[in-house]
């Protein structure tokens, strides 16, 4: 836990020093997304701790990614870690990976988090809000080797529904 331990201490010390505030900054954690050569030791130990610490840091809000898609597409044997952040972080808890309409609703509504976010859906899908309220299943593919990158590719040549 040392790393998270010197995360928290520069975390705490830099809102302070901004003159921000701990209550003005939100905090983004993926604790079983891979990225490069990162990724945490232990979640399973590590997000009680650094959650229940940013909850008494009384932050703005947590976004959560719950989940692992990229290095395992198969969201049956992933594990979601929106329920153990809950569990030790009073604040505004936001999740996000792989979620439709529905479940979305149901996660809100059971109190698992206080808000959705949608990115790869969203990027793919520019009028998501209208496939949601017309409850249309049609959905683009996302193309994830385009994310990120200059050009148009990938963030404005999706197709809205007719």
């Amino acid at each position: 836990q040392g790393s998270l331990h010197f995360f928290l201490q520069h975390f705490c010390l830099n809102a302070e020093y901004m003159g921000i505030g701990a209550d003005r900054v939100g905090v983004r954690l993926s604790p079983y997304v891979t990225a490069g050569d990162g990724s945490w030791e232990n979640p399973a130990v590590d997000v009680p701790y650094i959650a229940s610490e940013l909850s008494k840091q009384q932050i703005a809000y947590l976004h959560a990614e719950r989940r692992d898609l990229a290095r395992n597409p198969n969201r049956d044997v992933t594990i979601d870690v929106t329920m153990l952040f809950r569990q030790h972080f009073d604040g505004i808890l936001i999740s996000n990976i792989d979620f439709e309409r529905e479940e979305s609703e149901r996660v809100v509504e059971e109190g698992k988090a206080d808000a959705i976010a949608y990115g790869q859906l969203m990027i793919s899908n520019p009028d998501l809000v209208r496939r949601f309220t017309e409850q249309r299943p049609e959905r683009n593919p996302a193309d994830p080797s385009t994310f990120y990158f200059t050009g148009a590719t990938g963030y404005t040549d999706y197709p809205f529904l007719q």
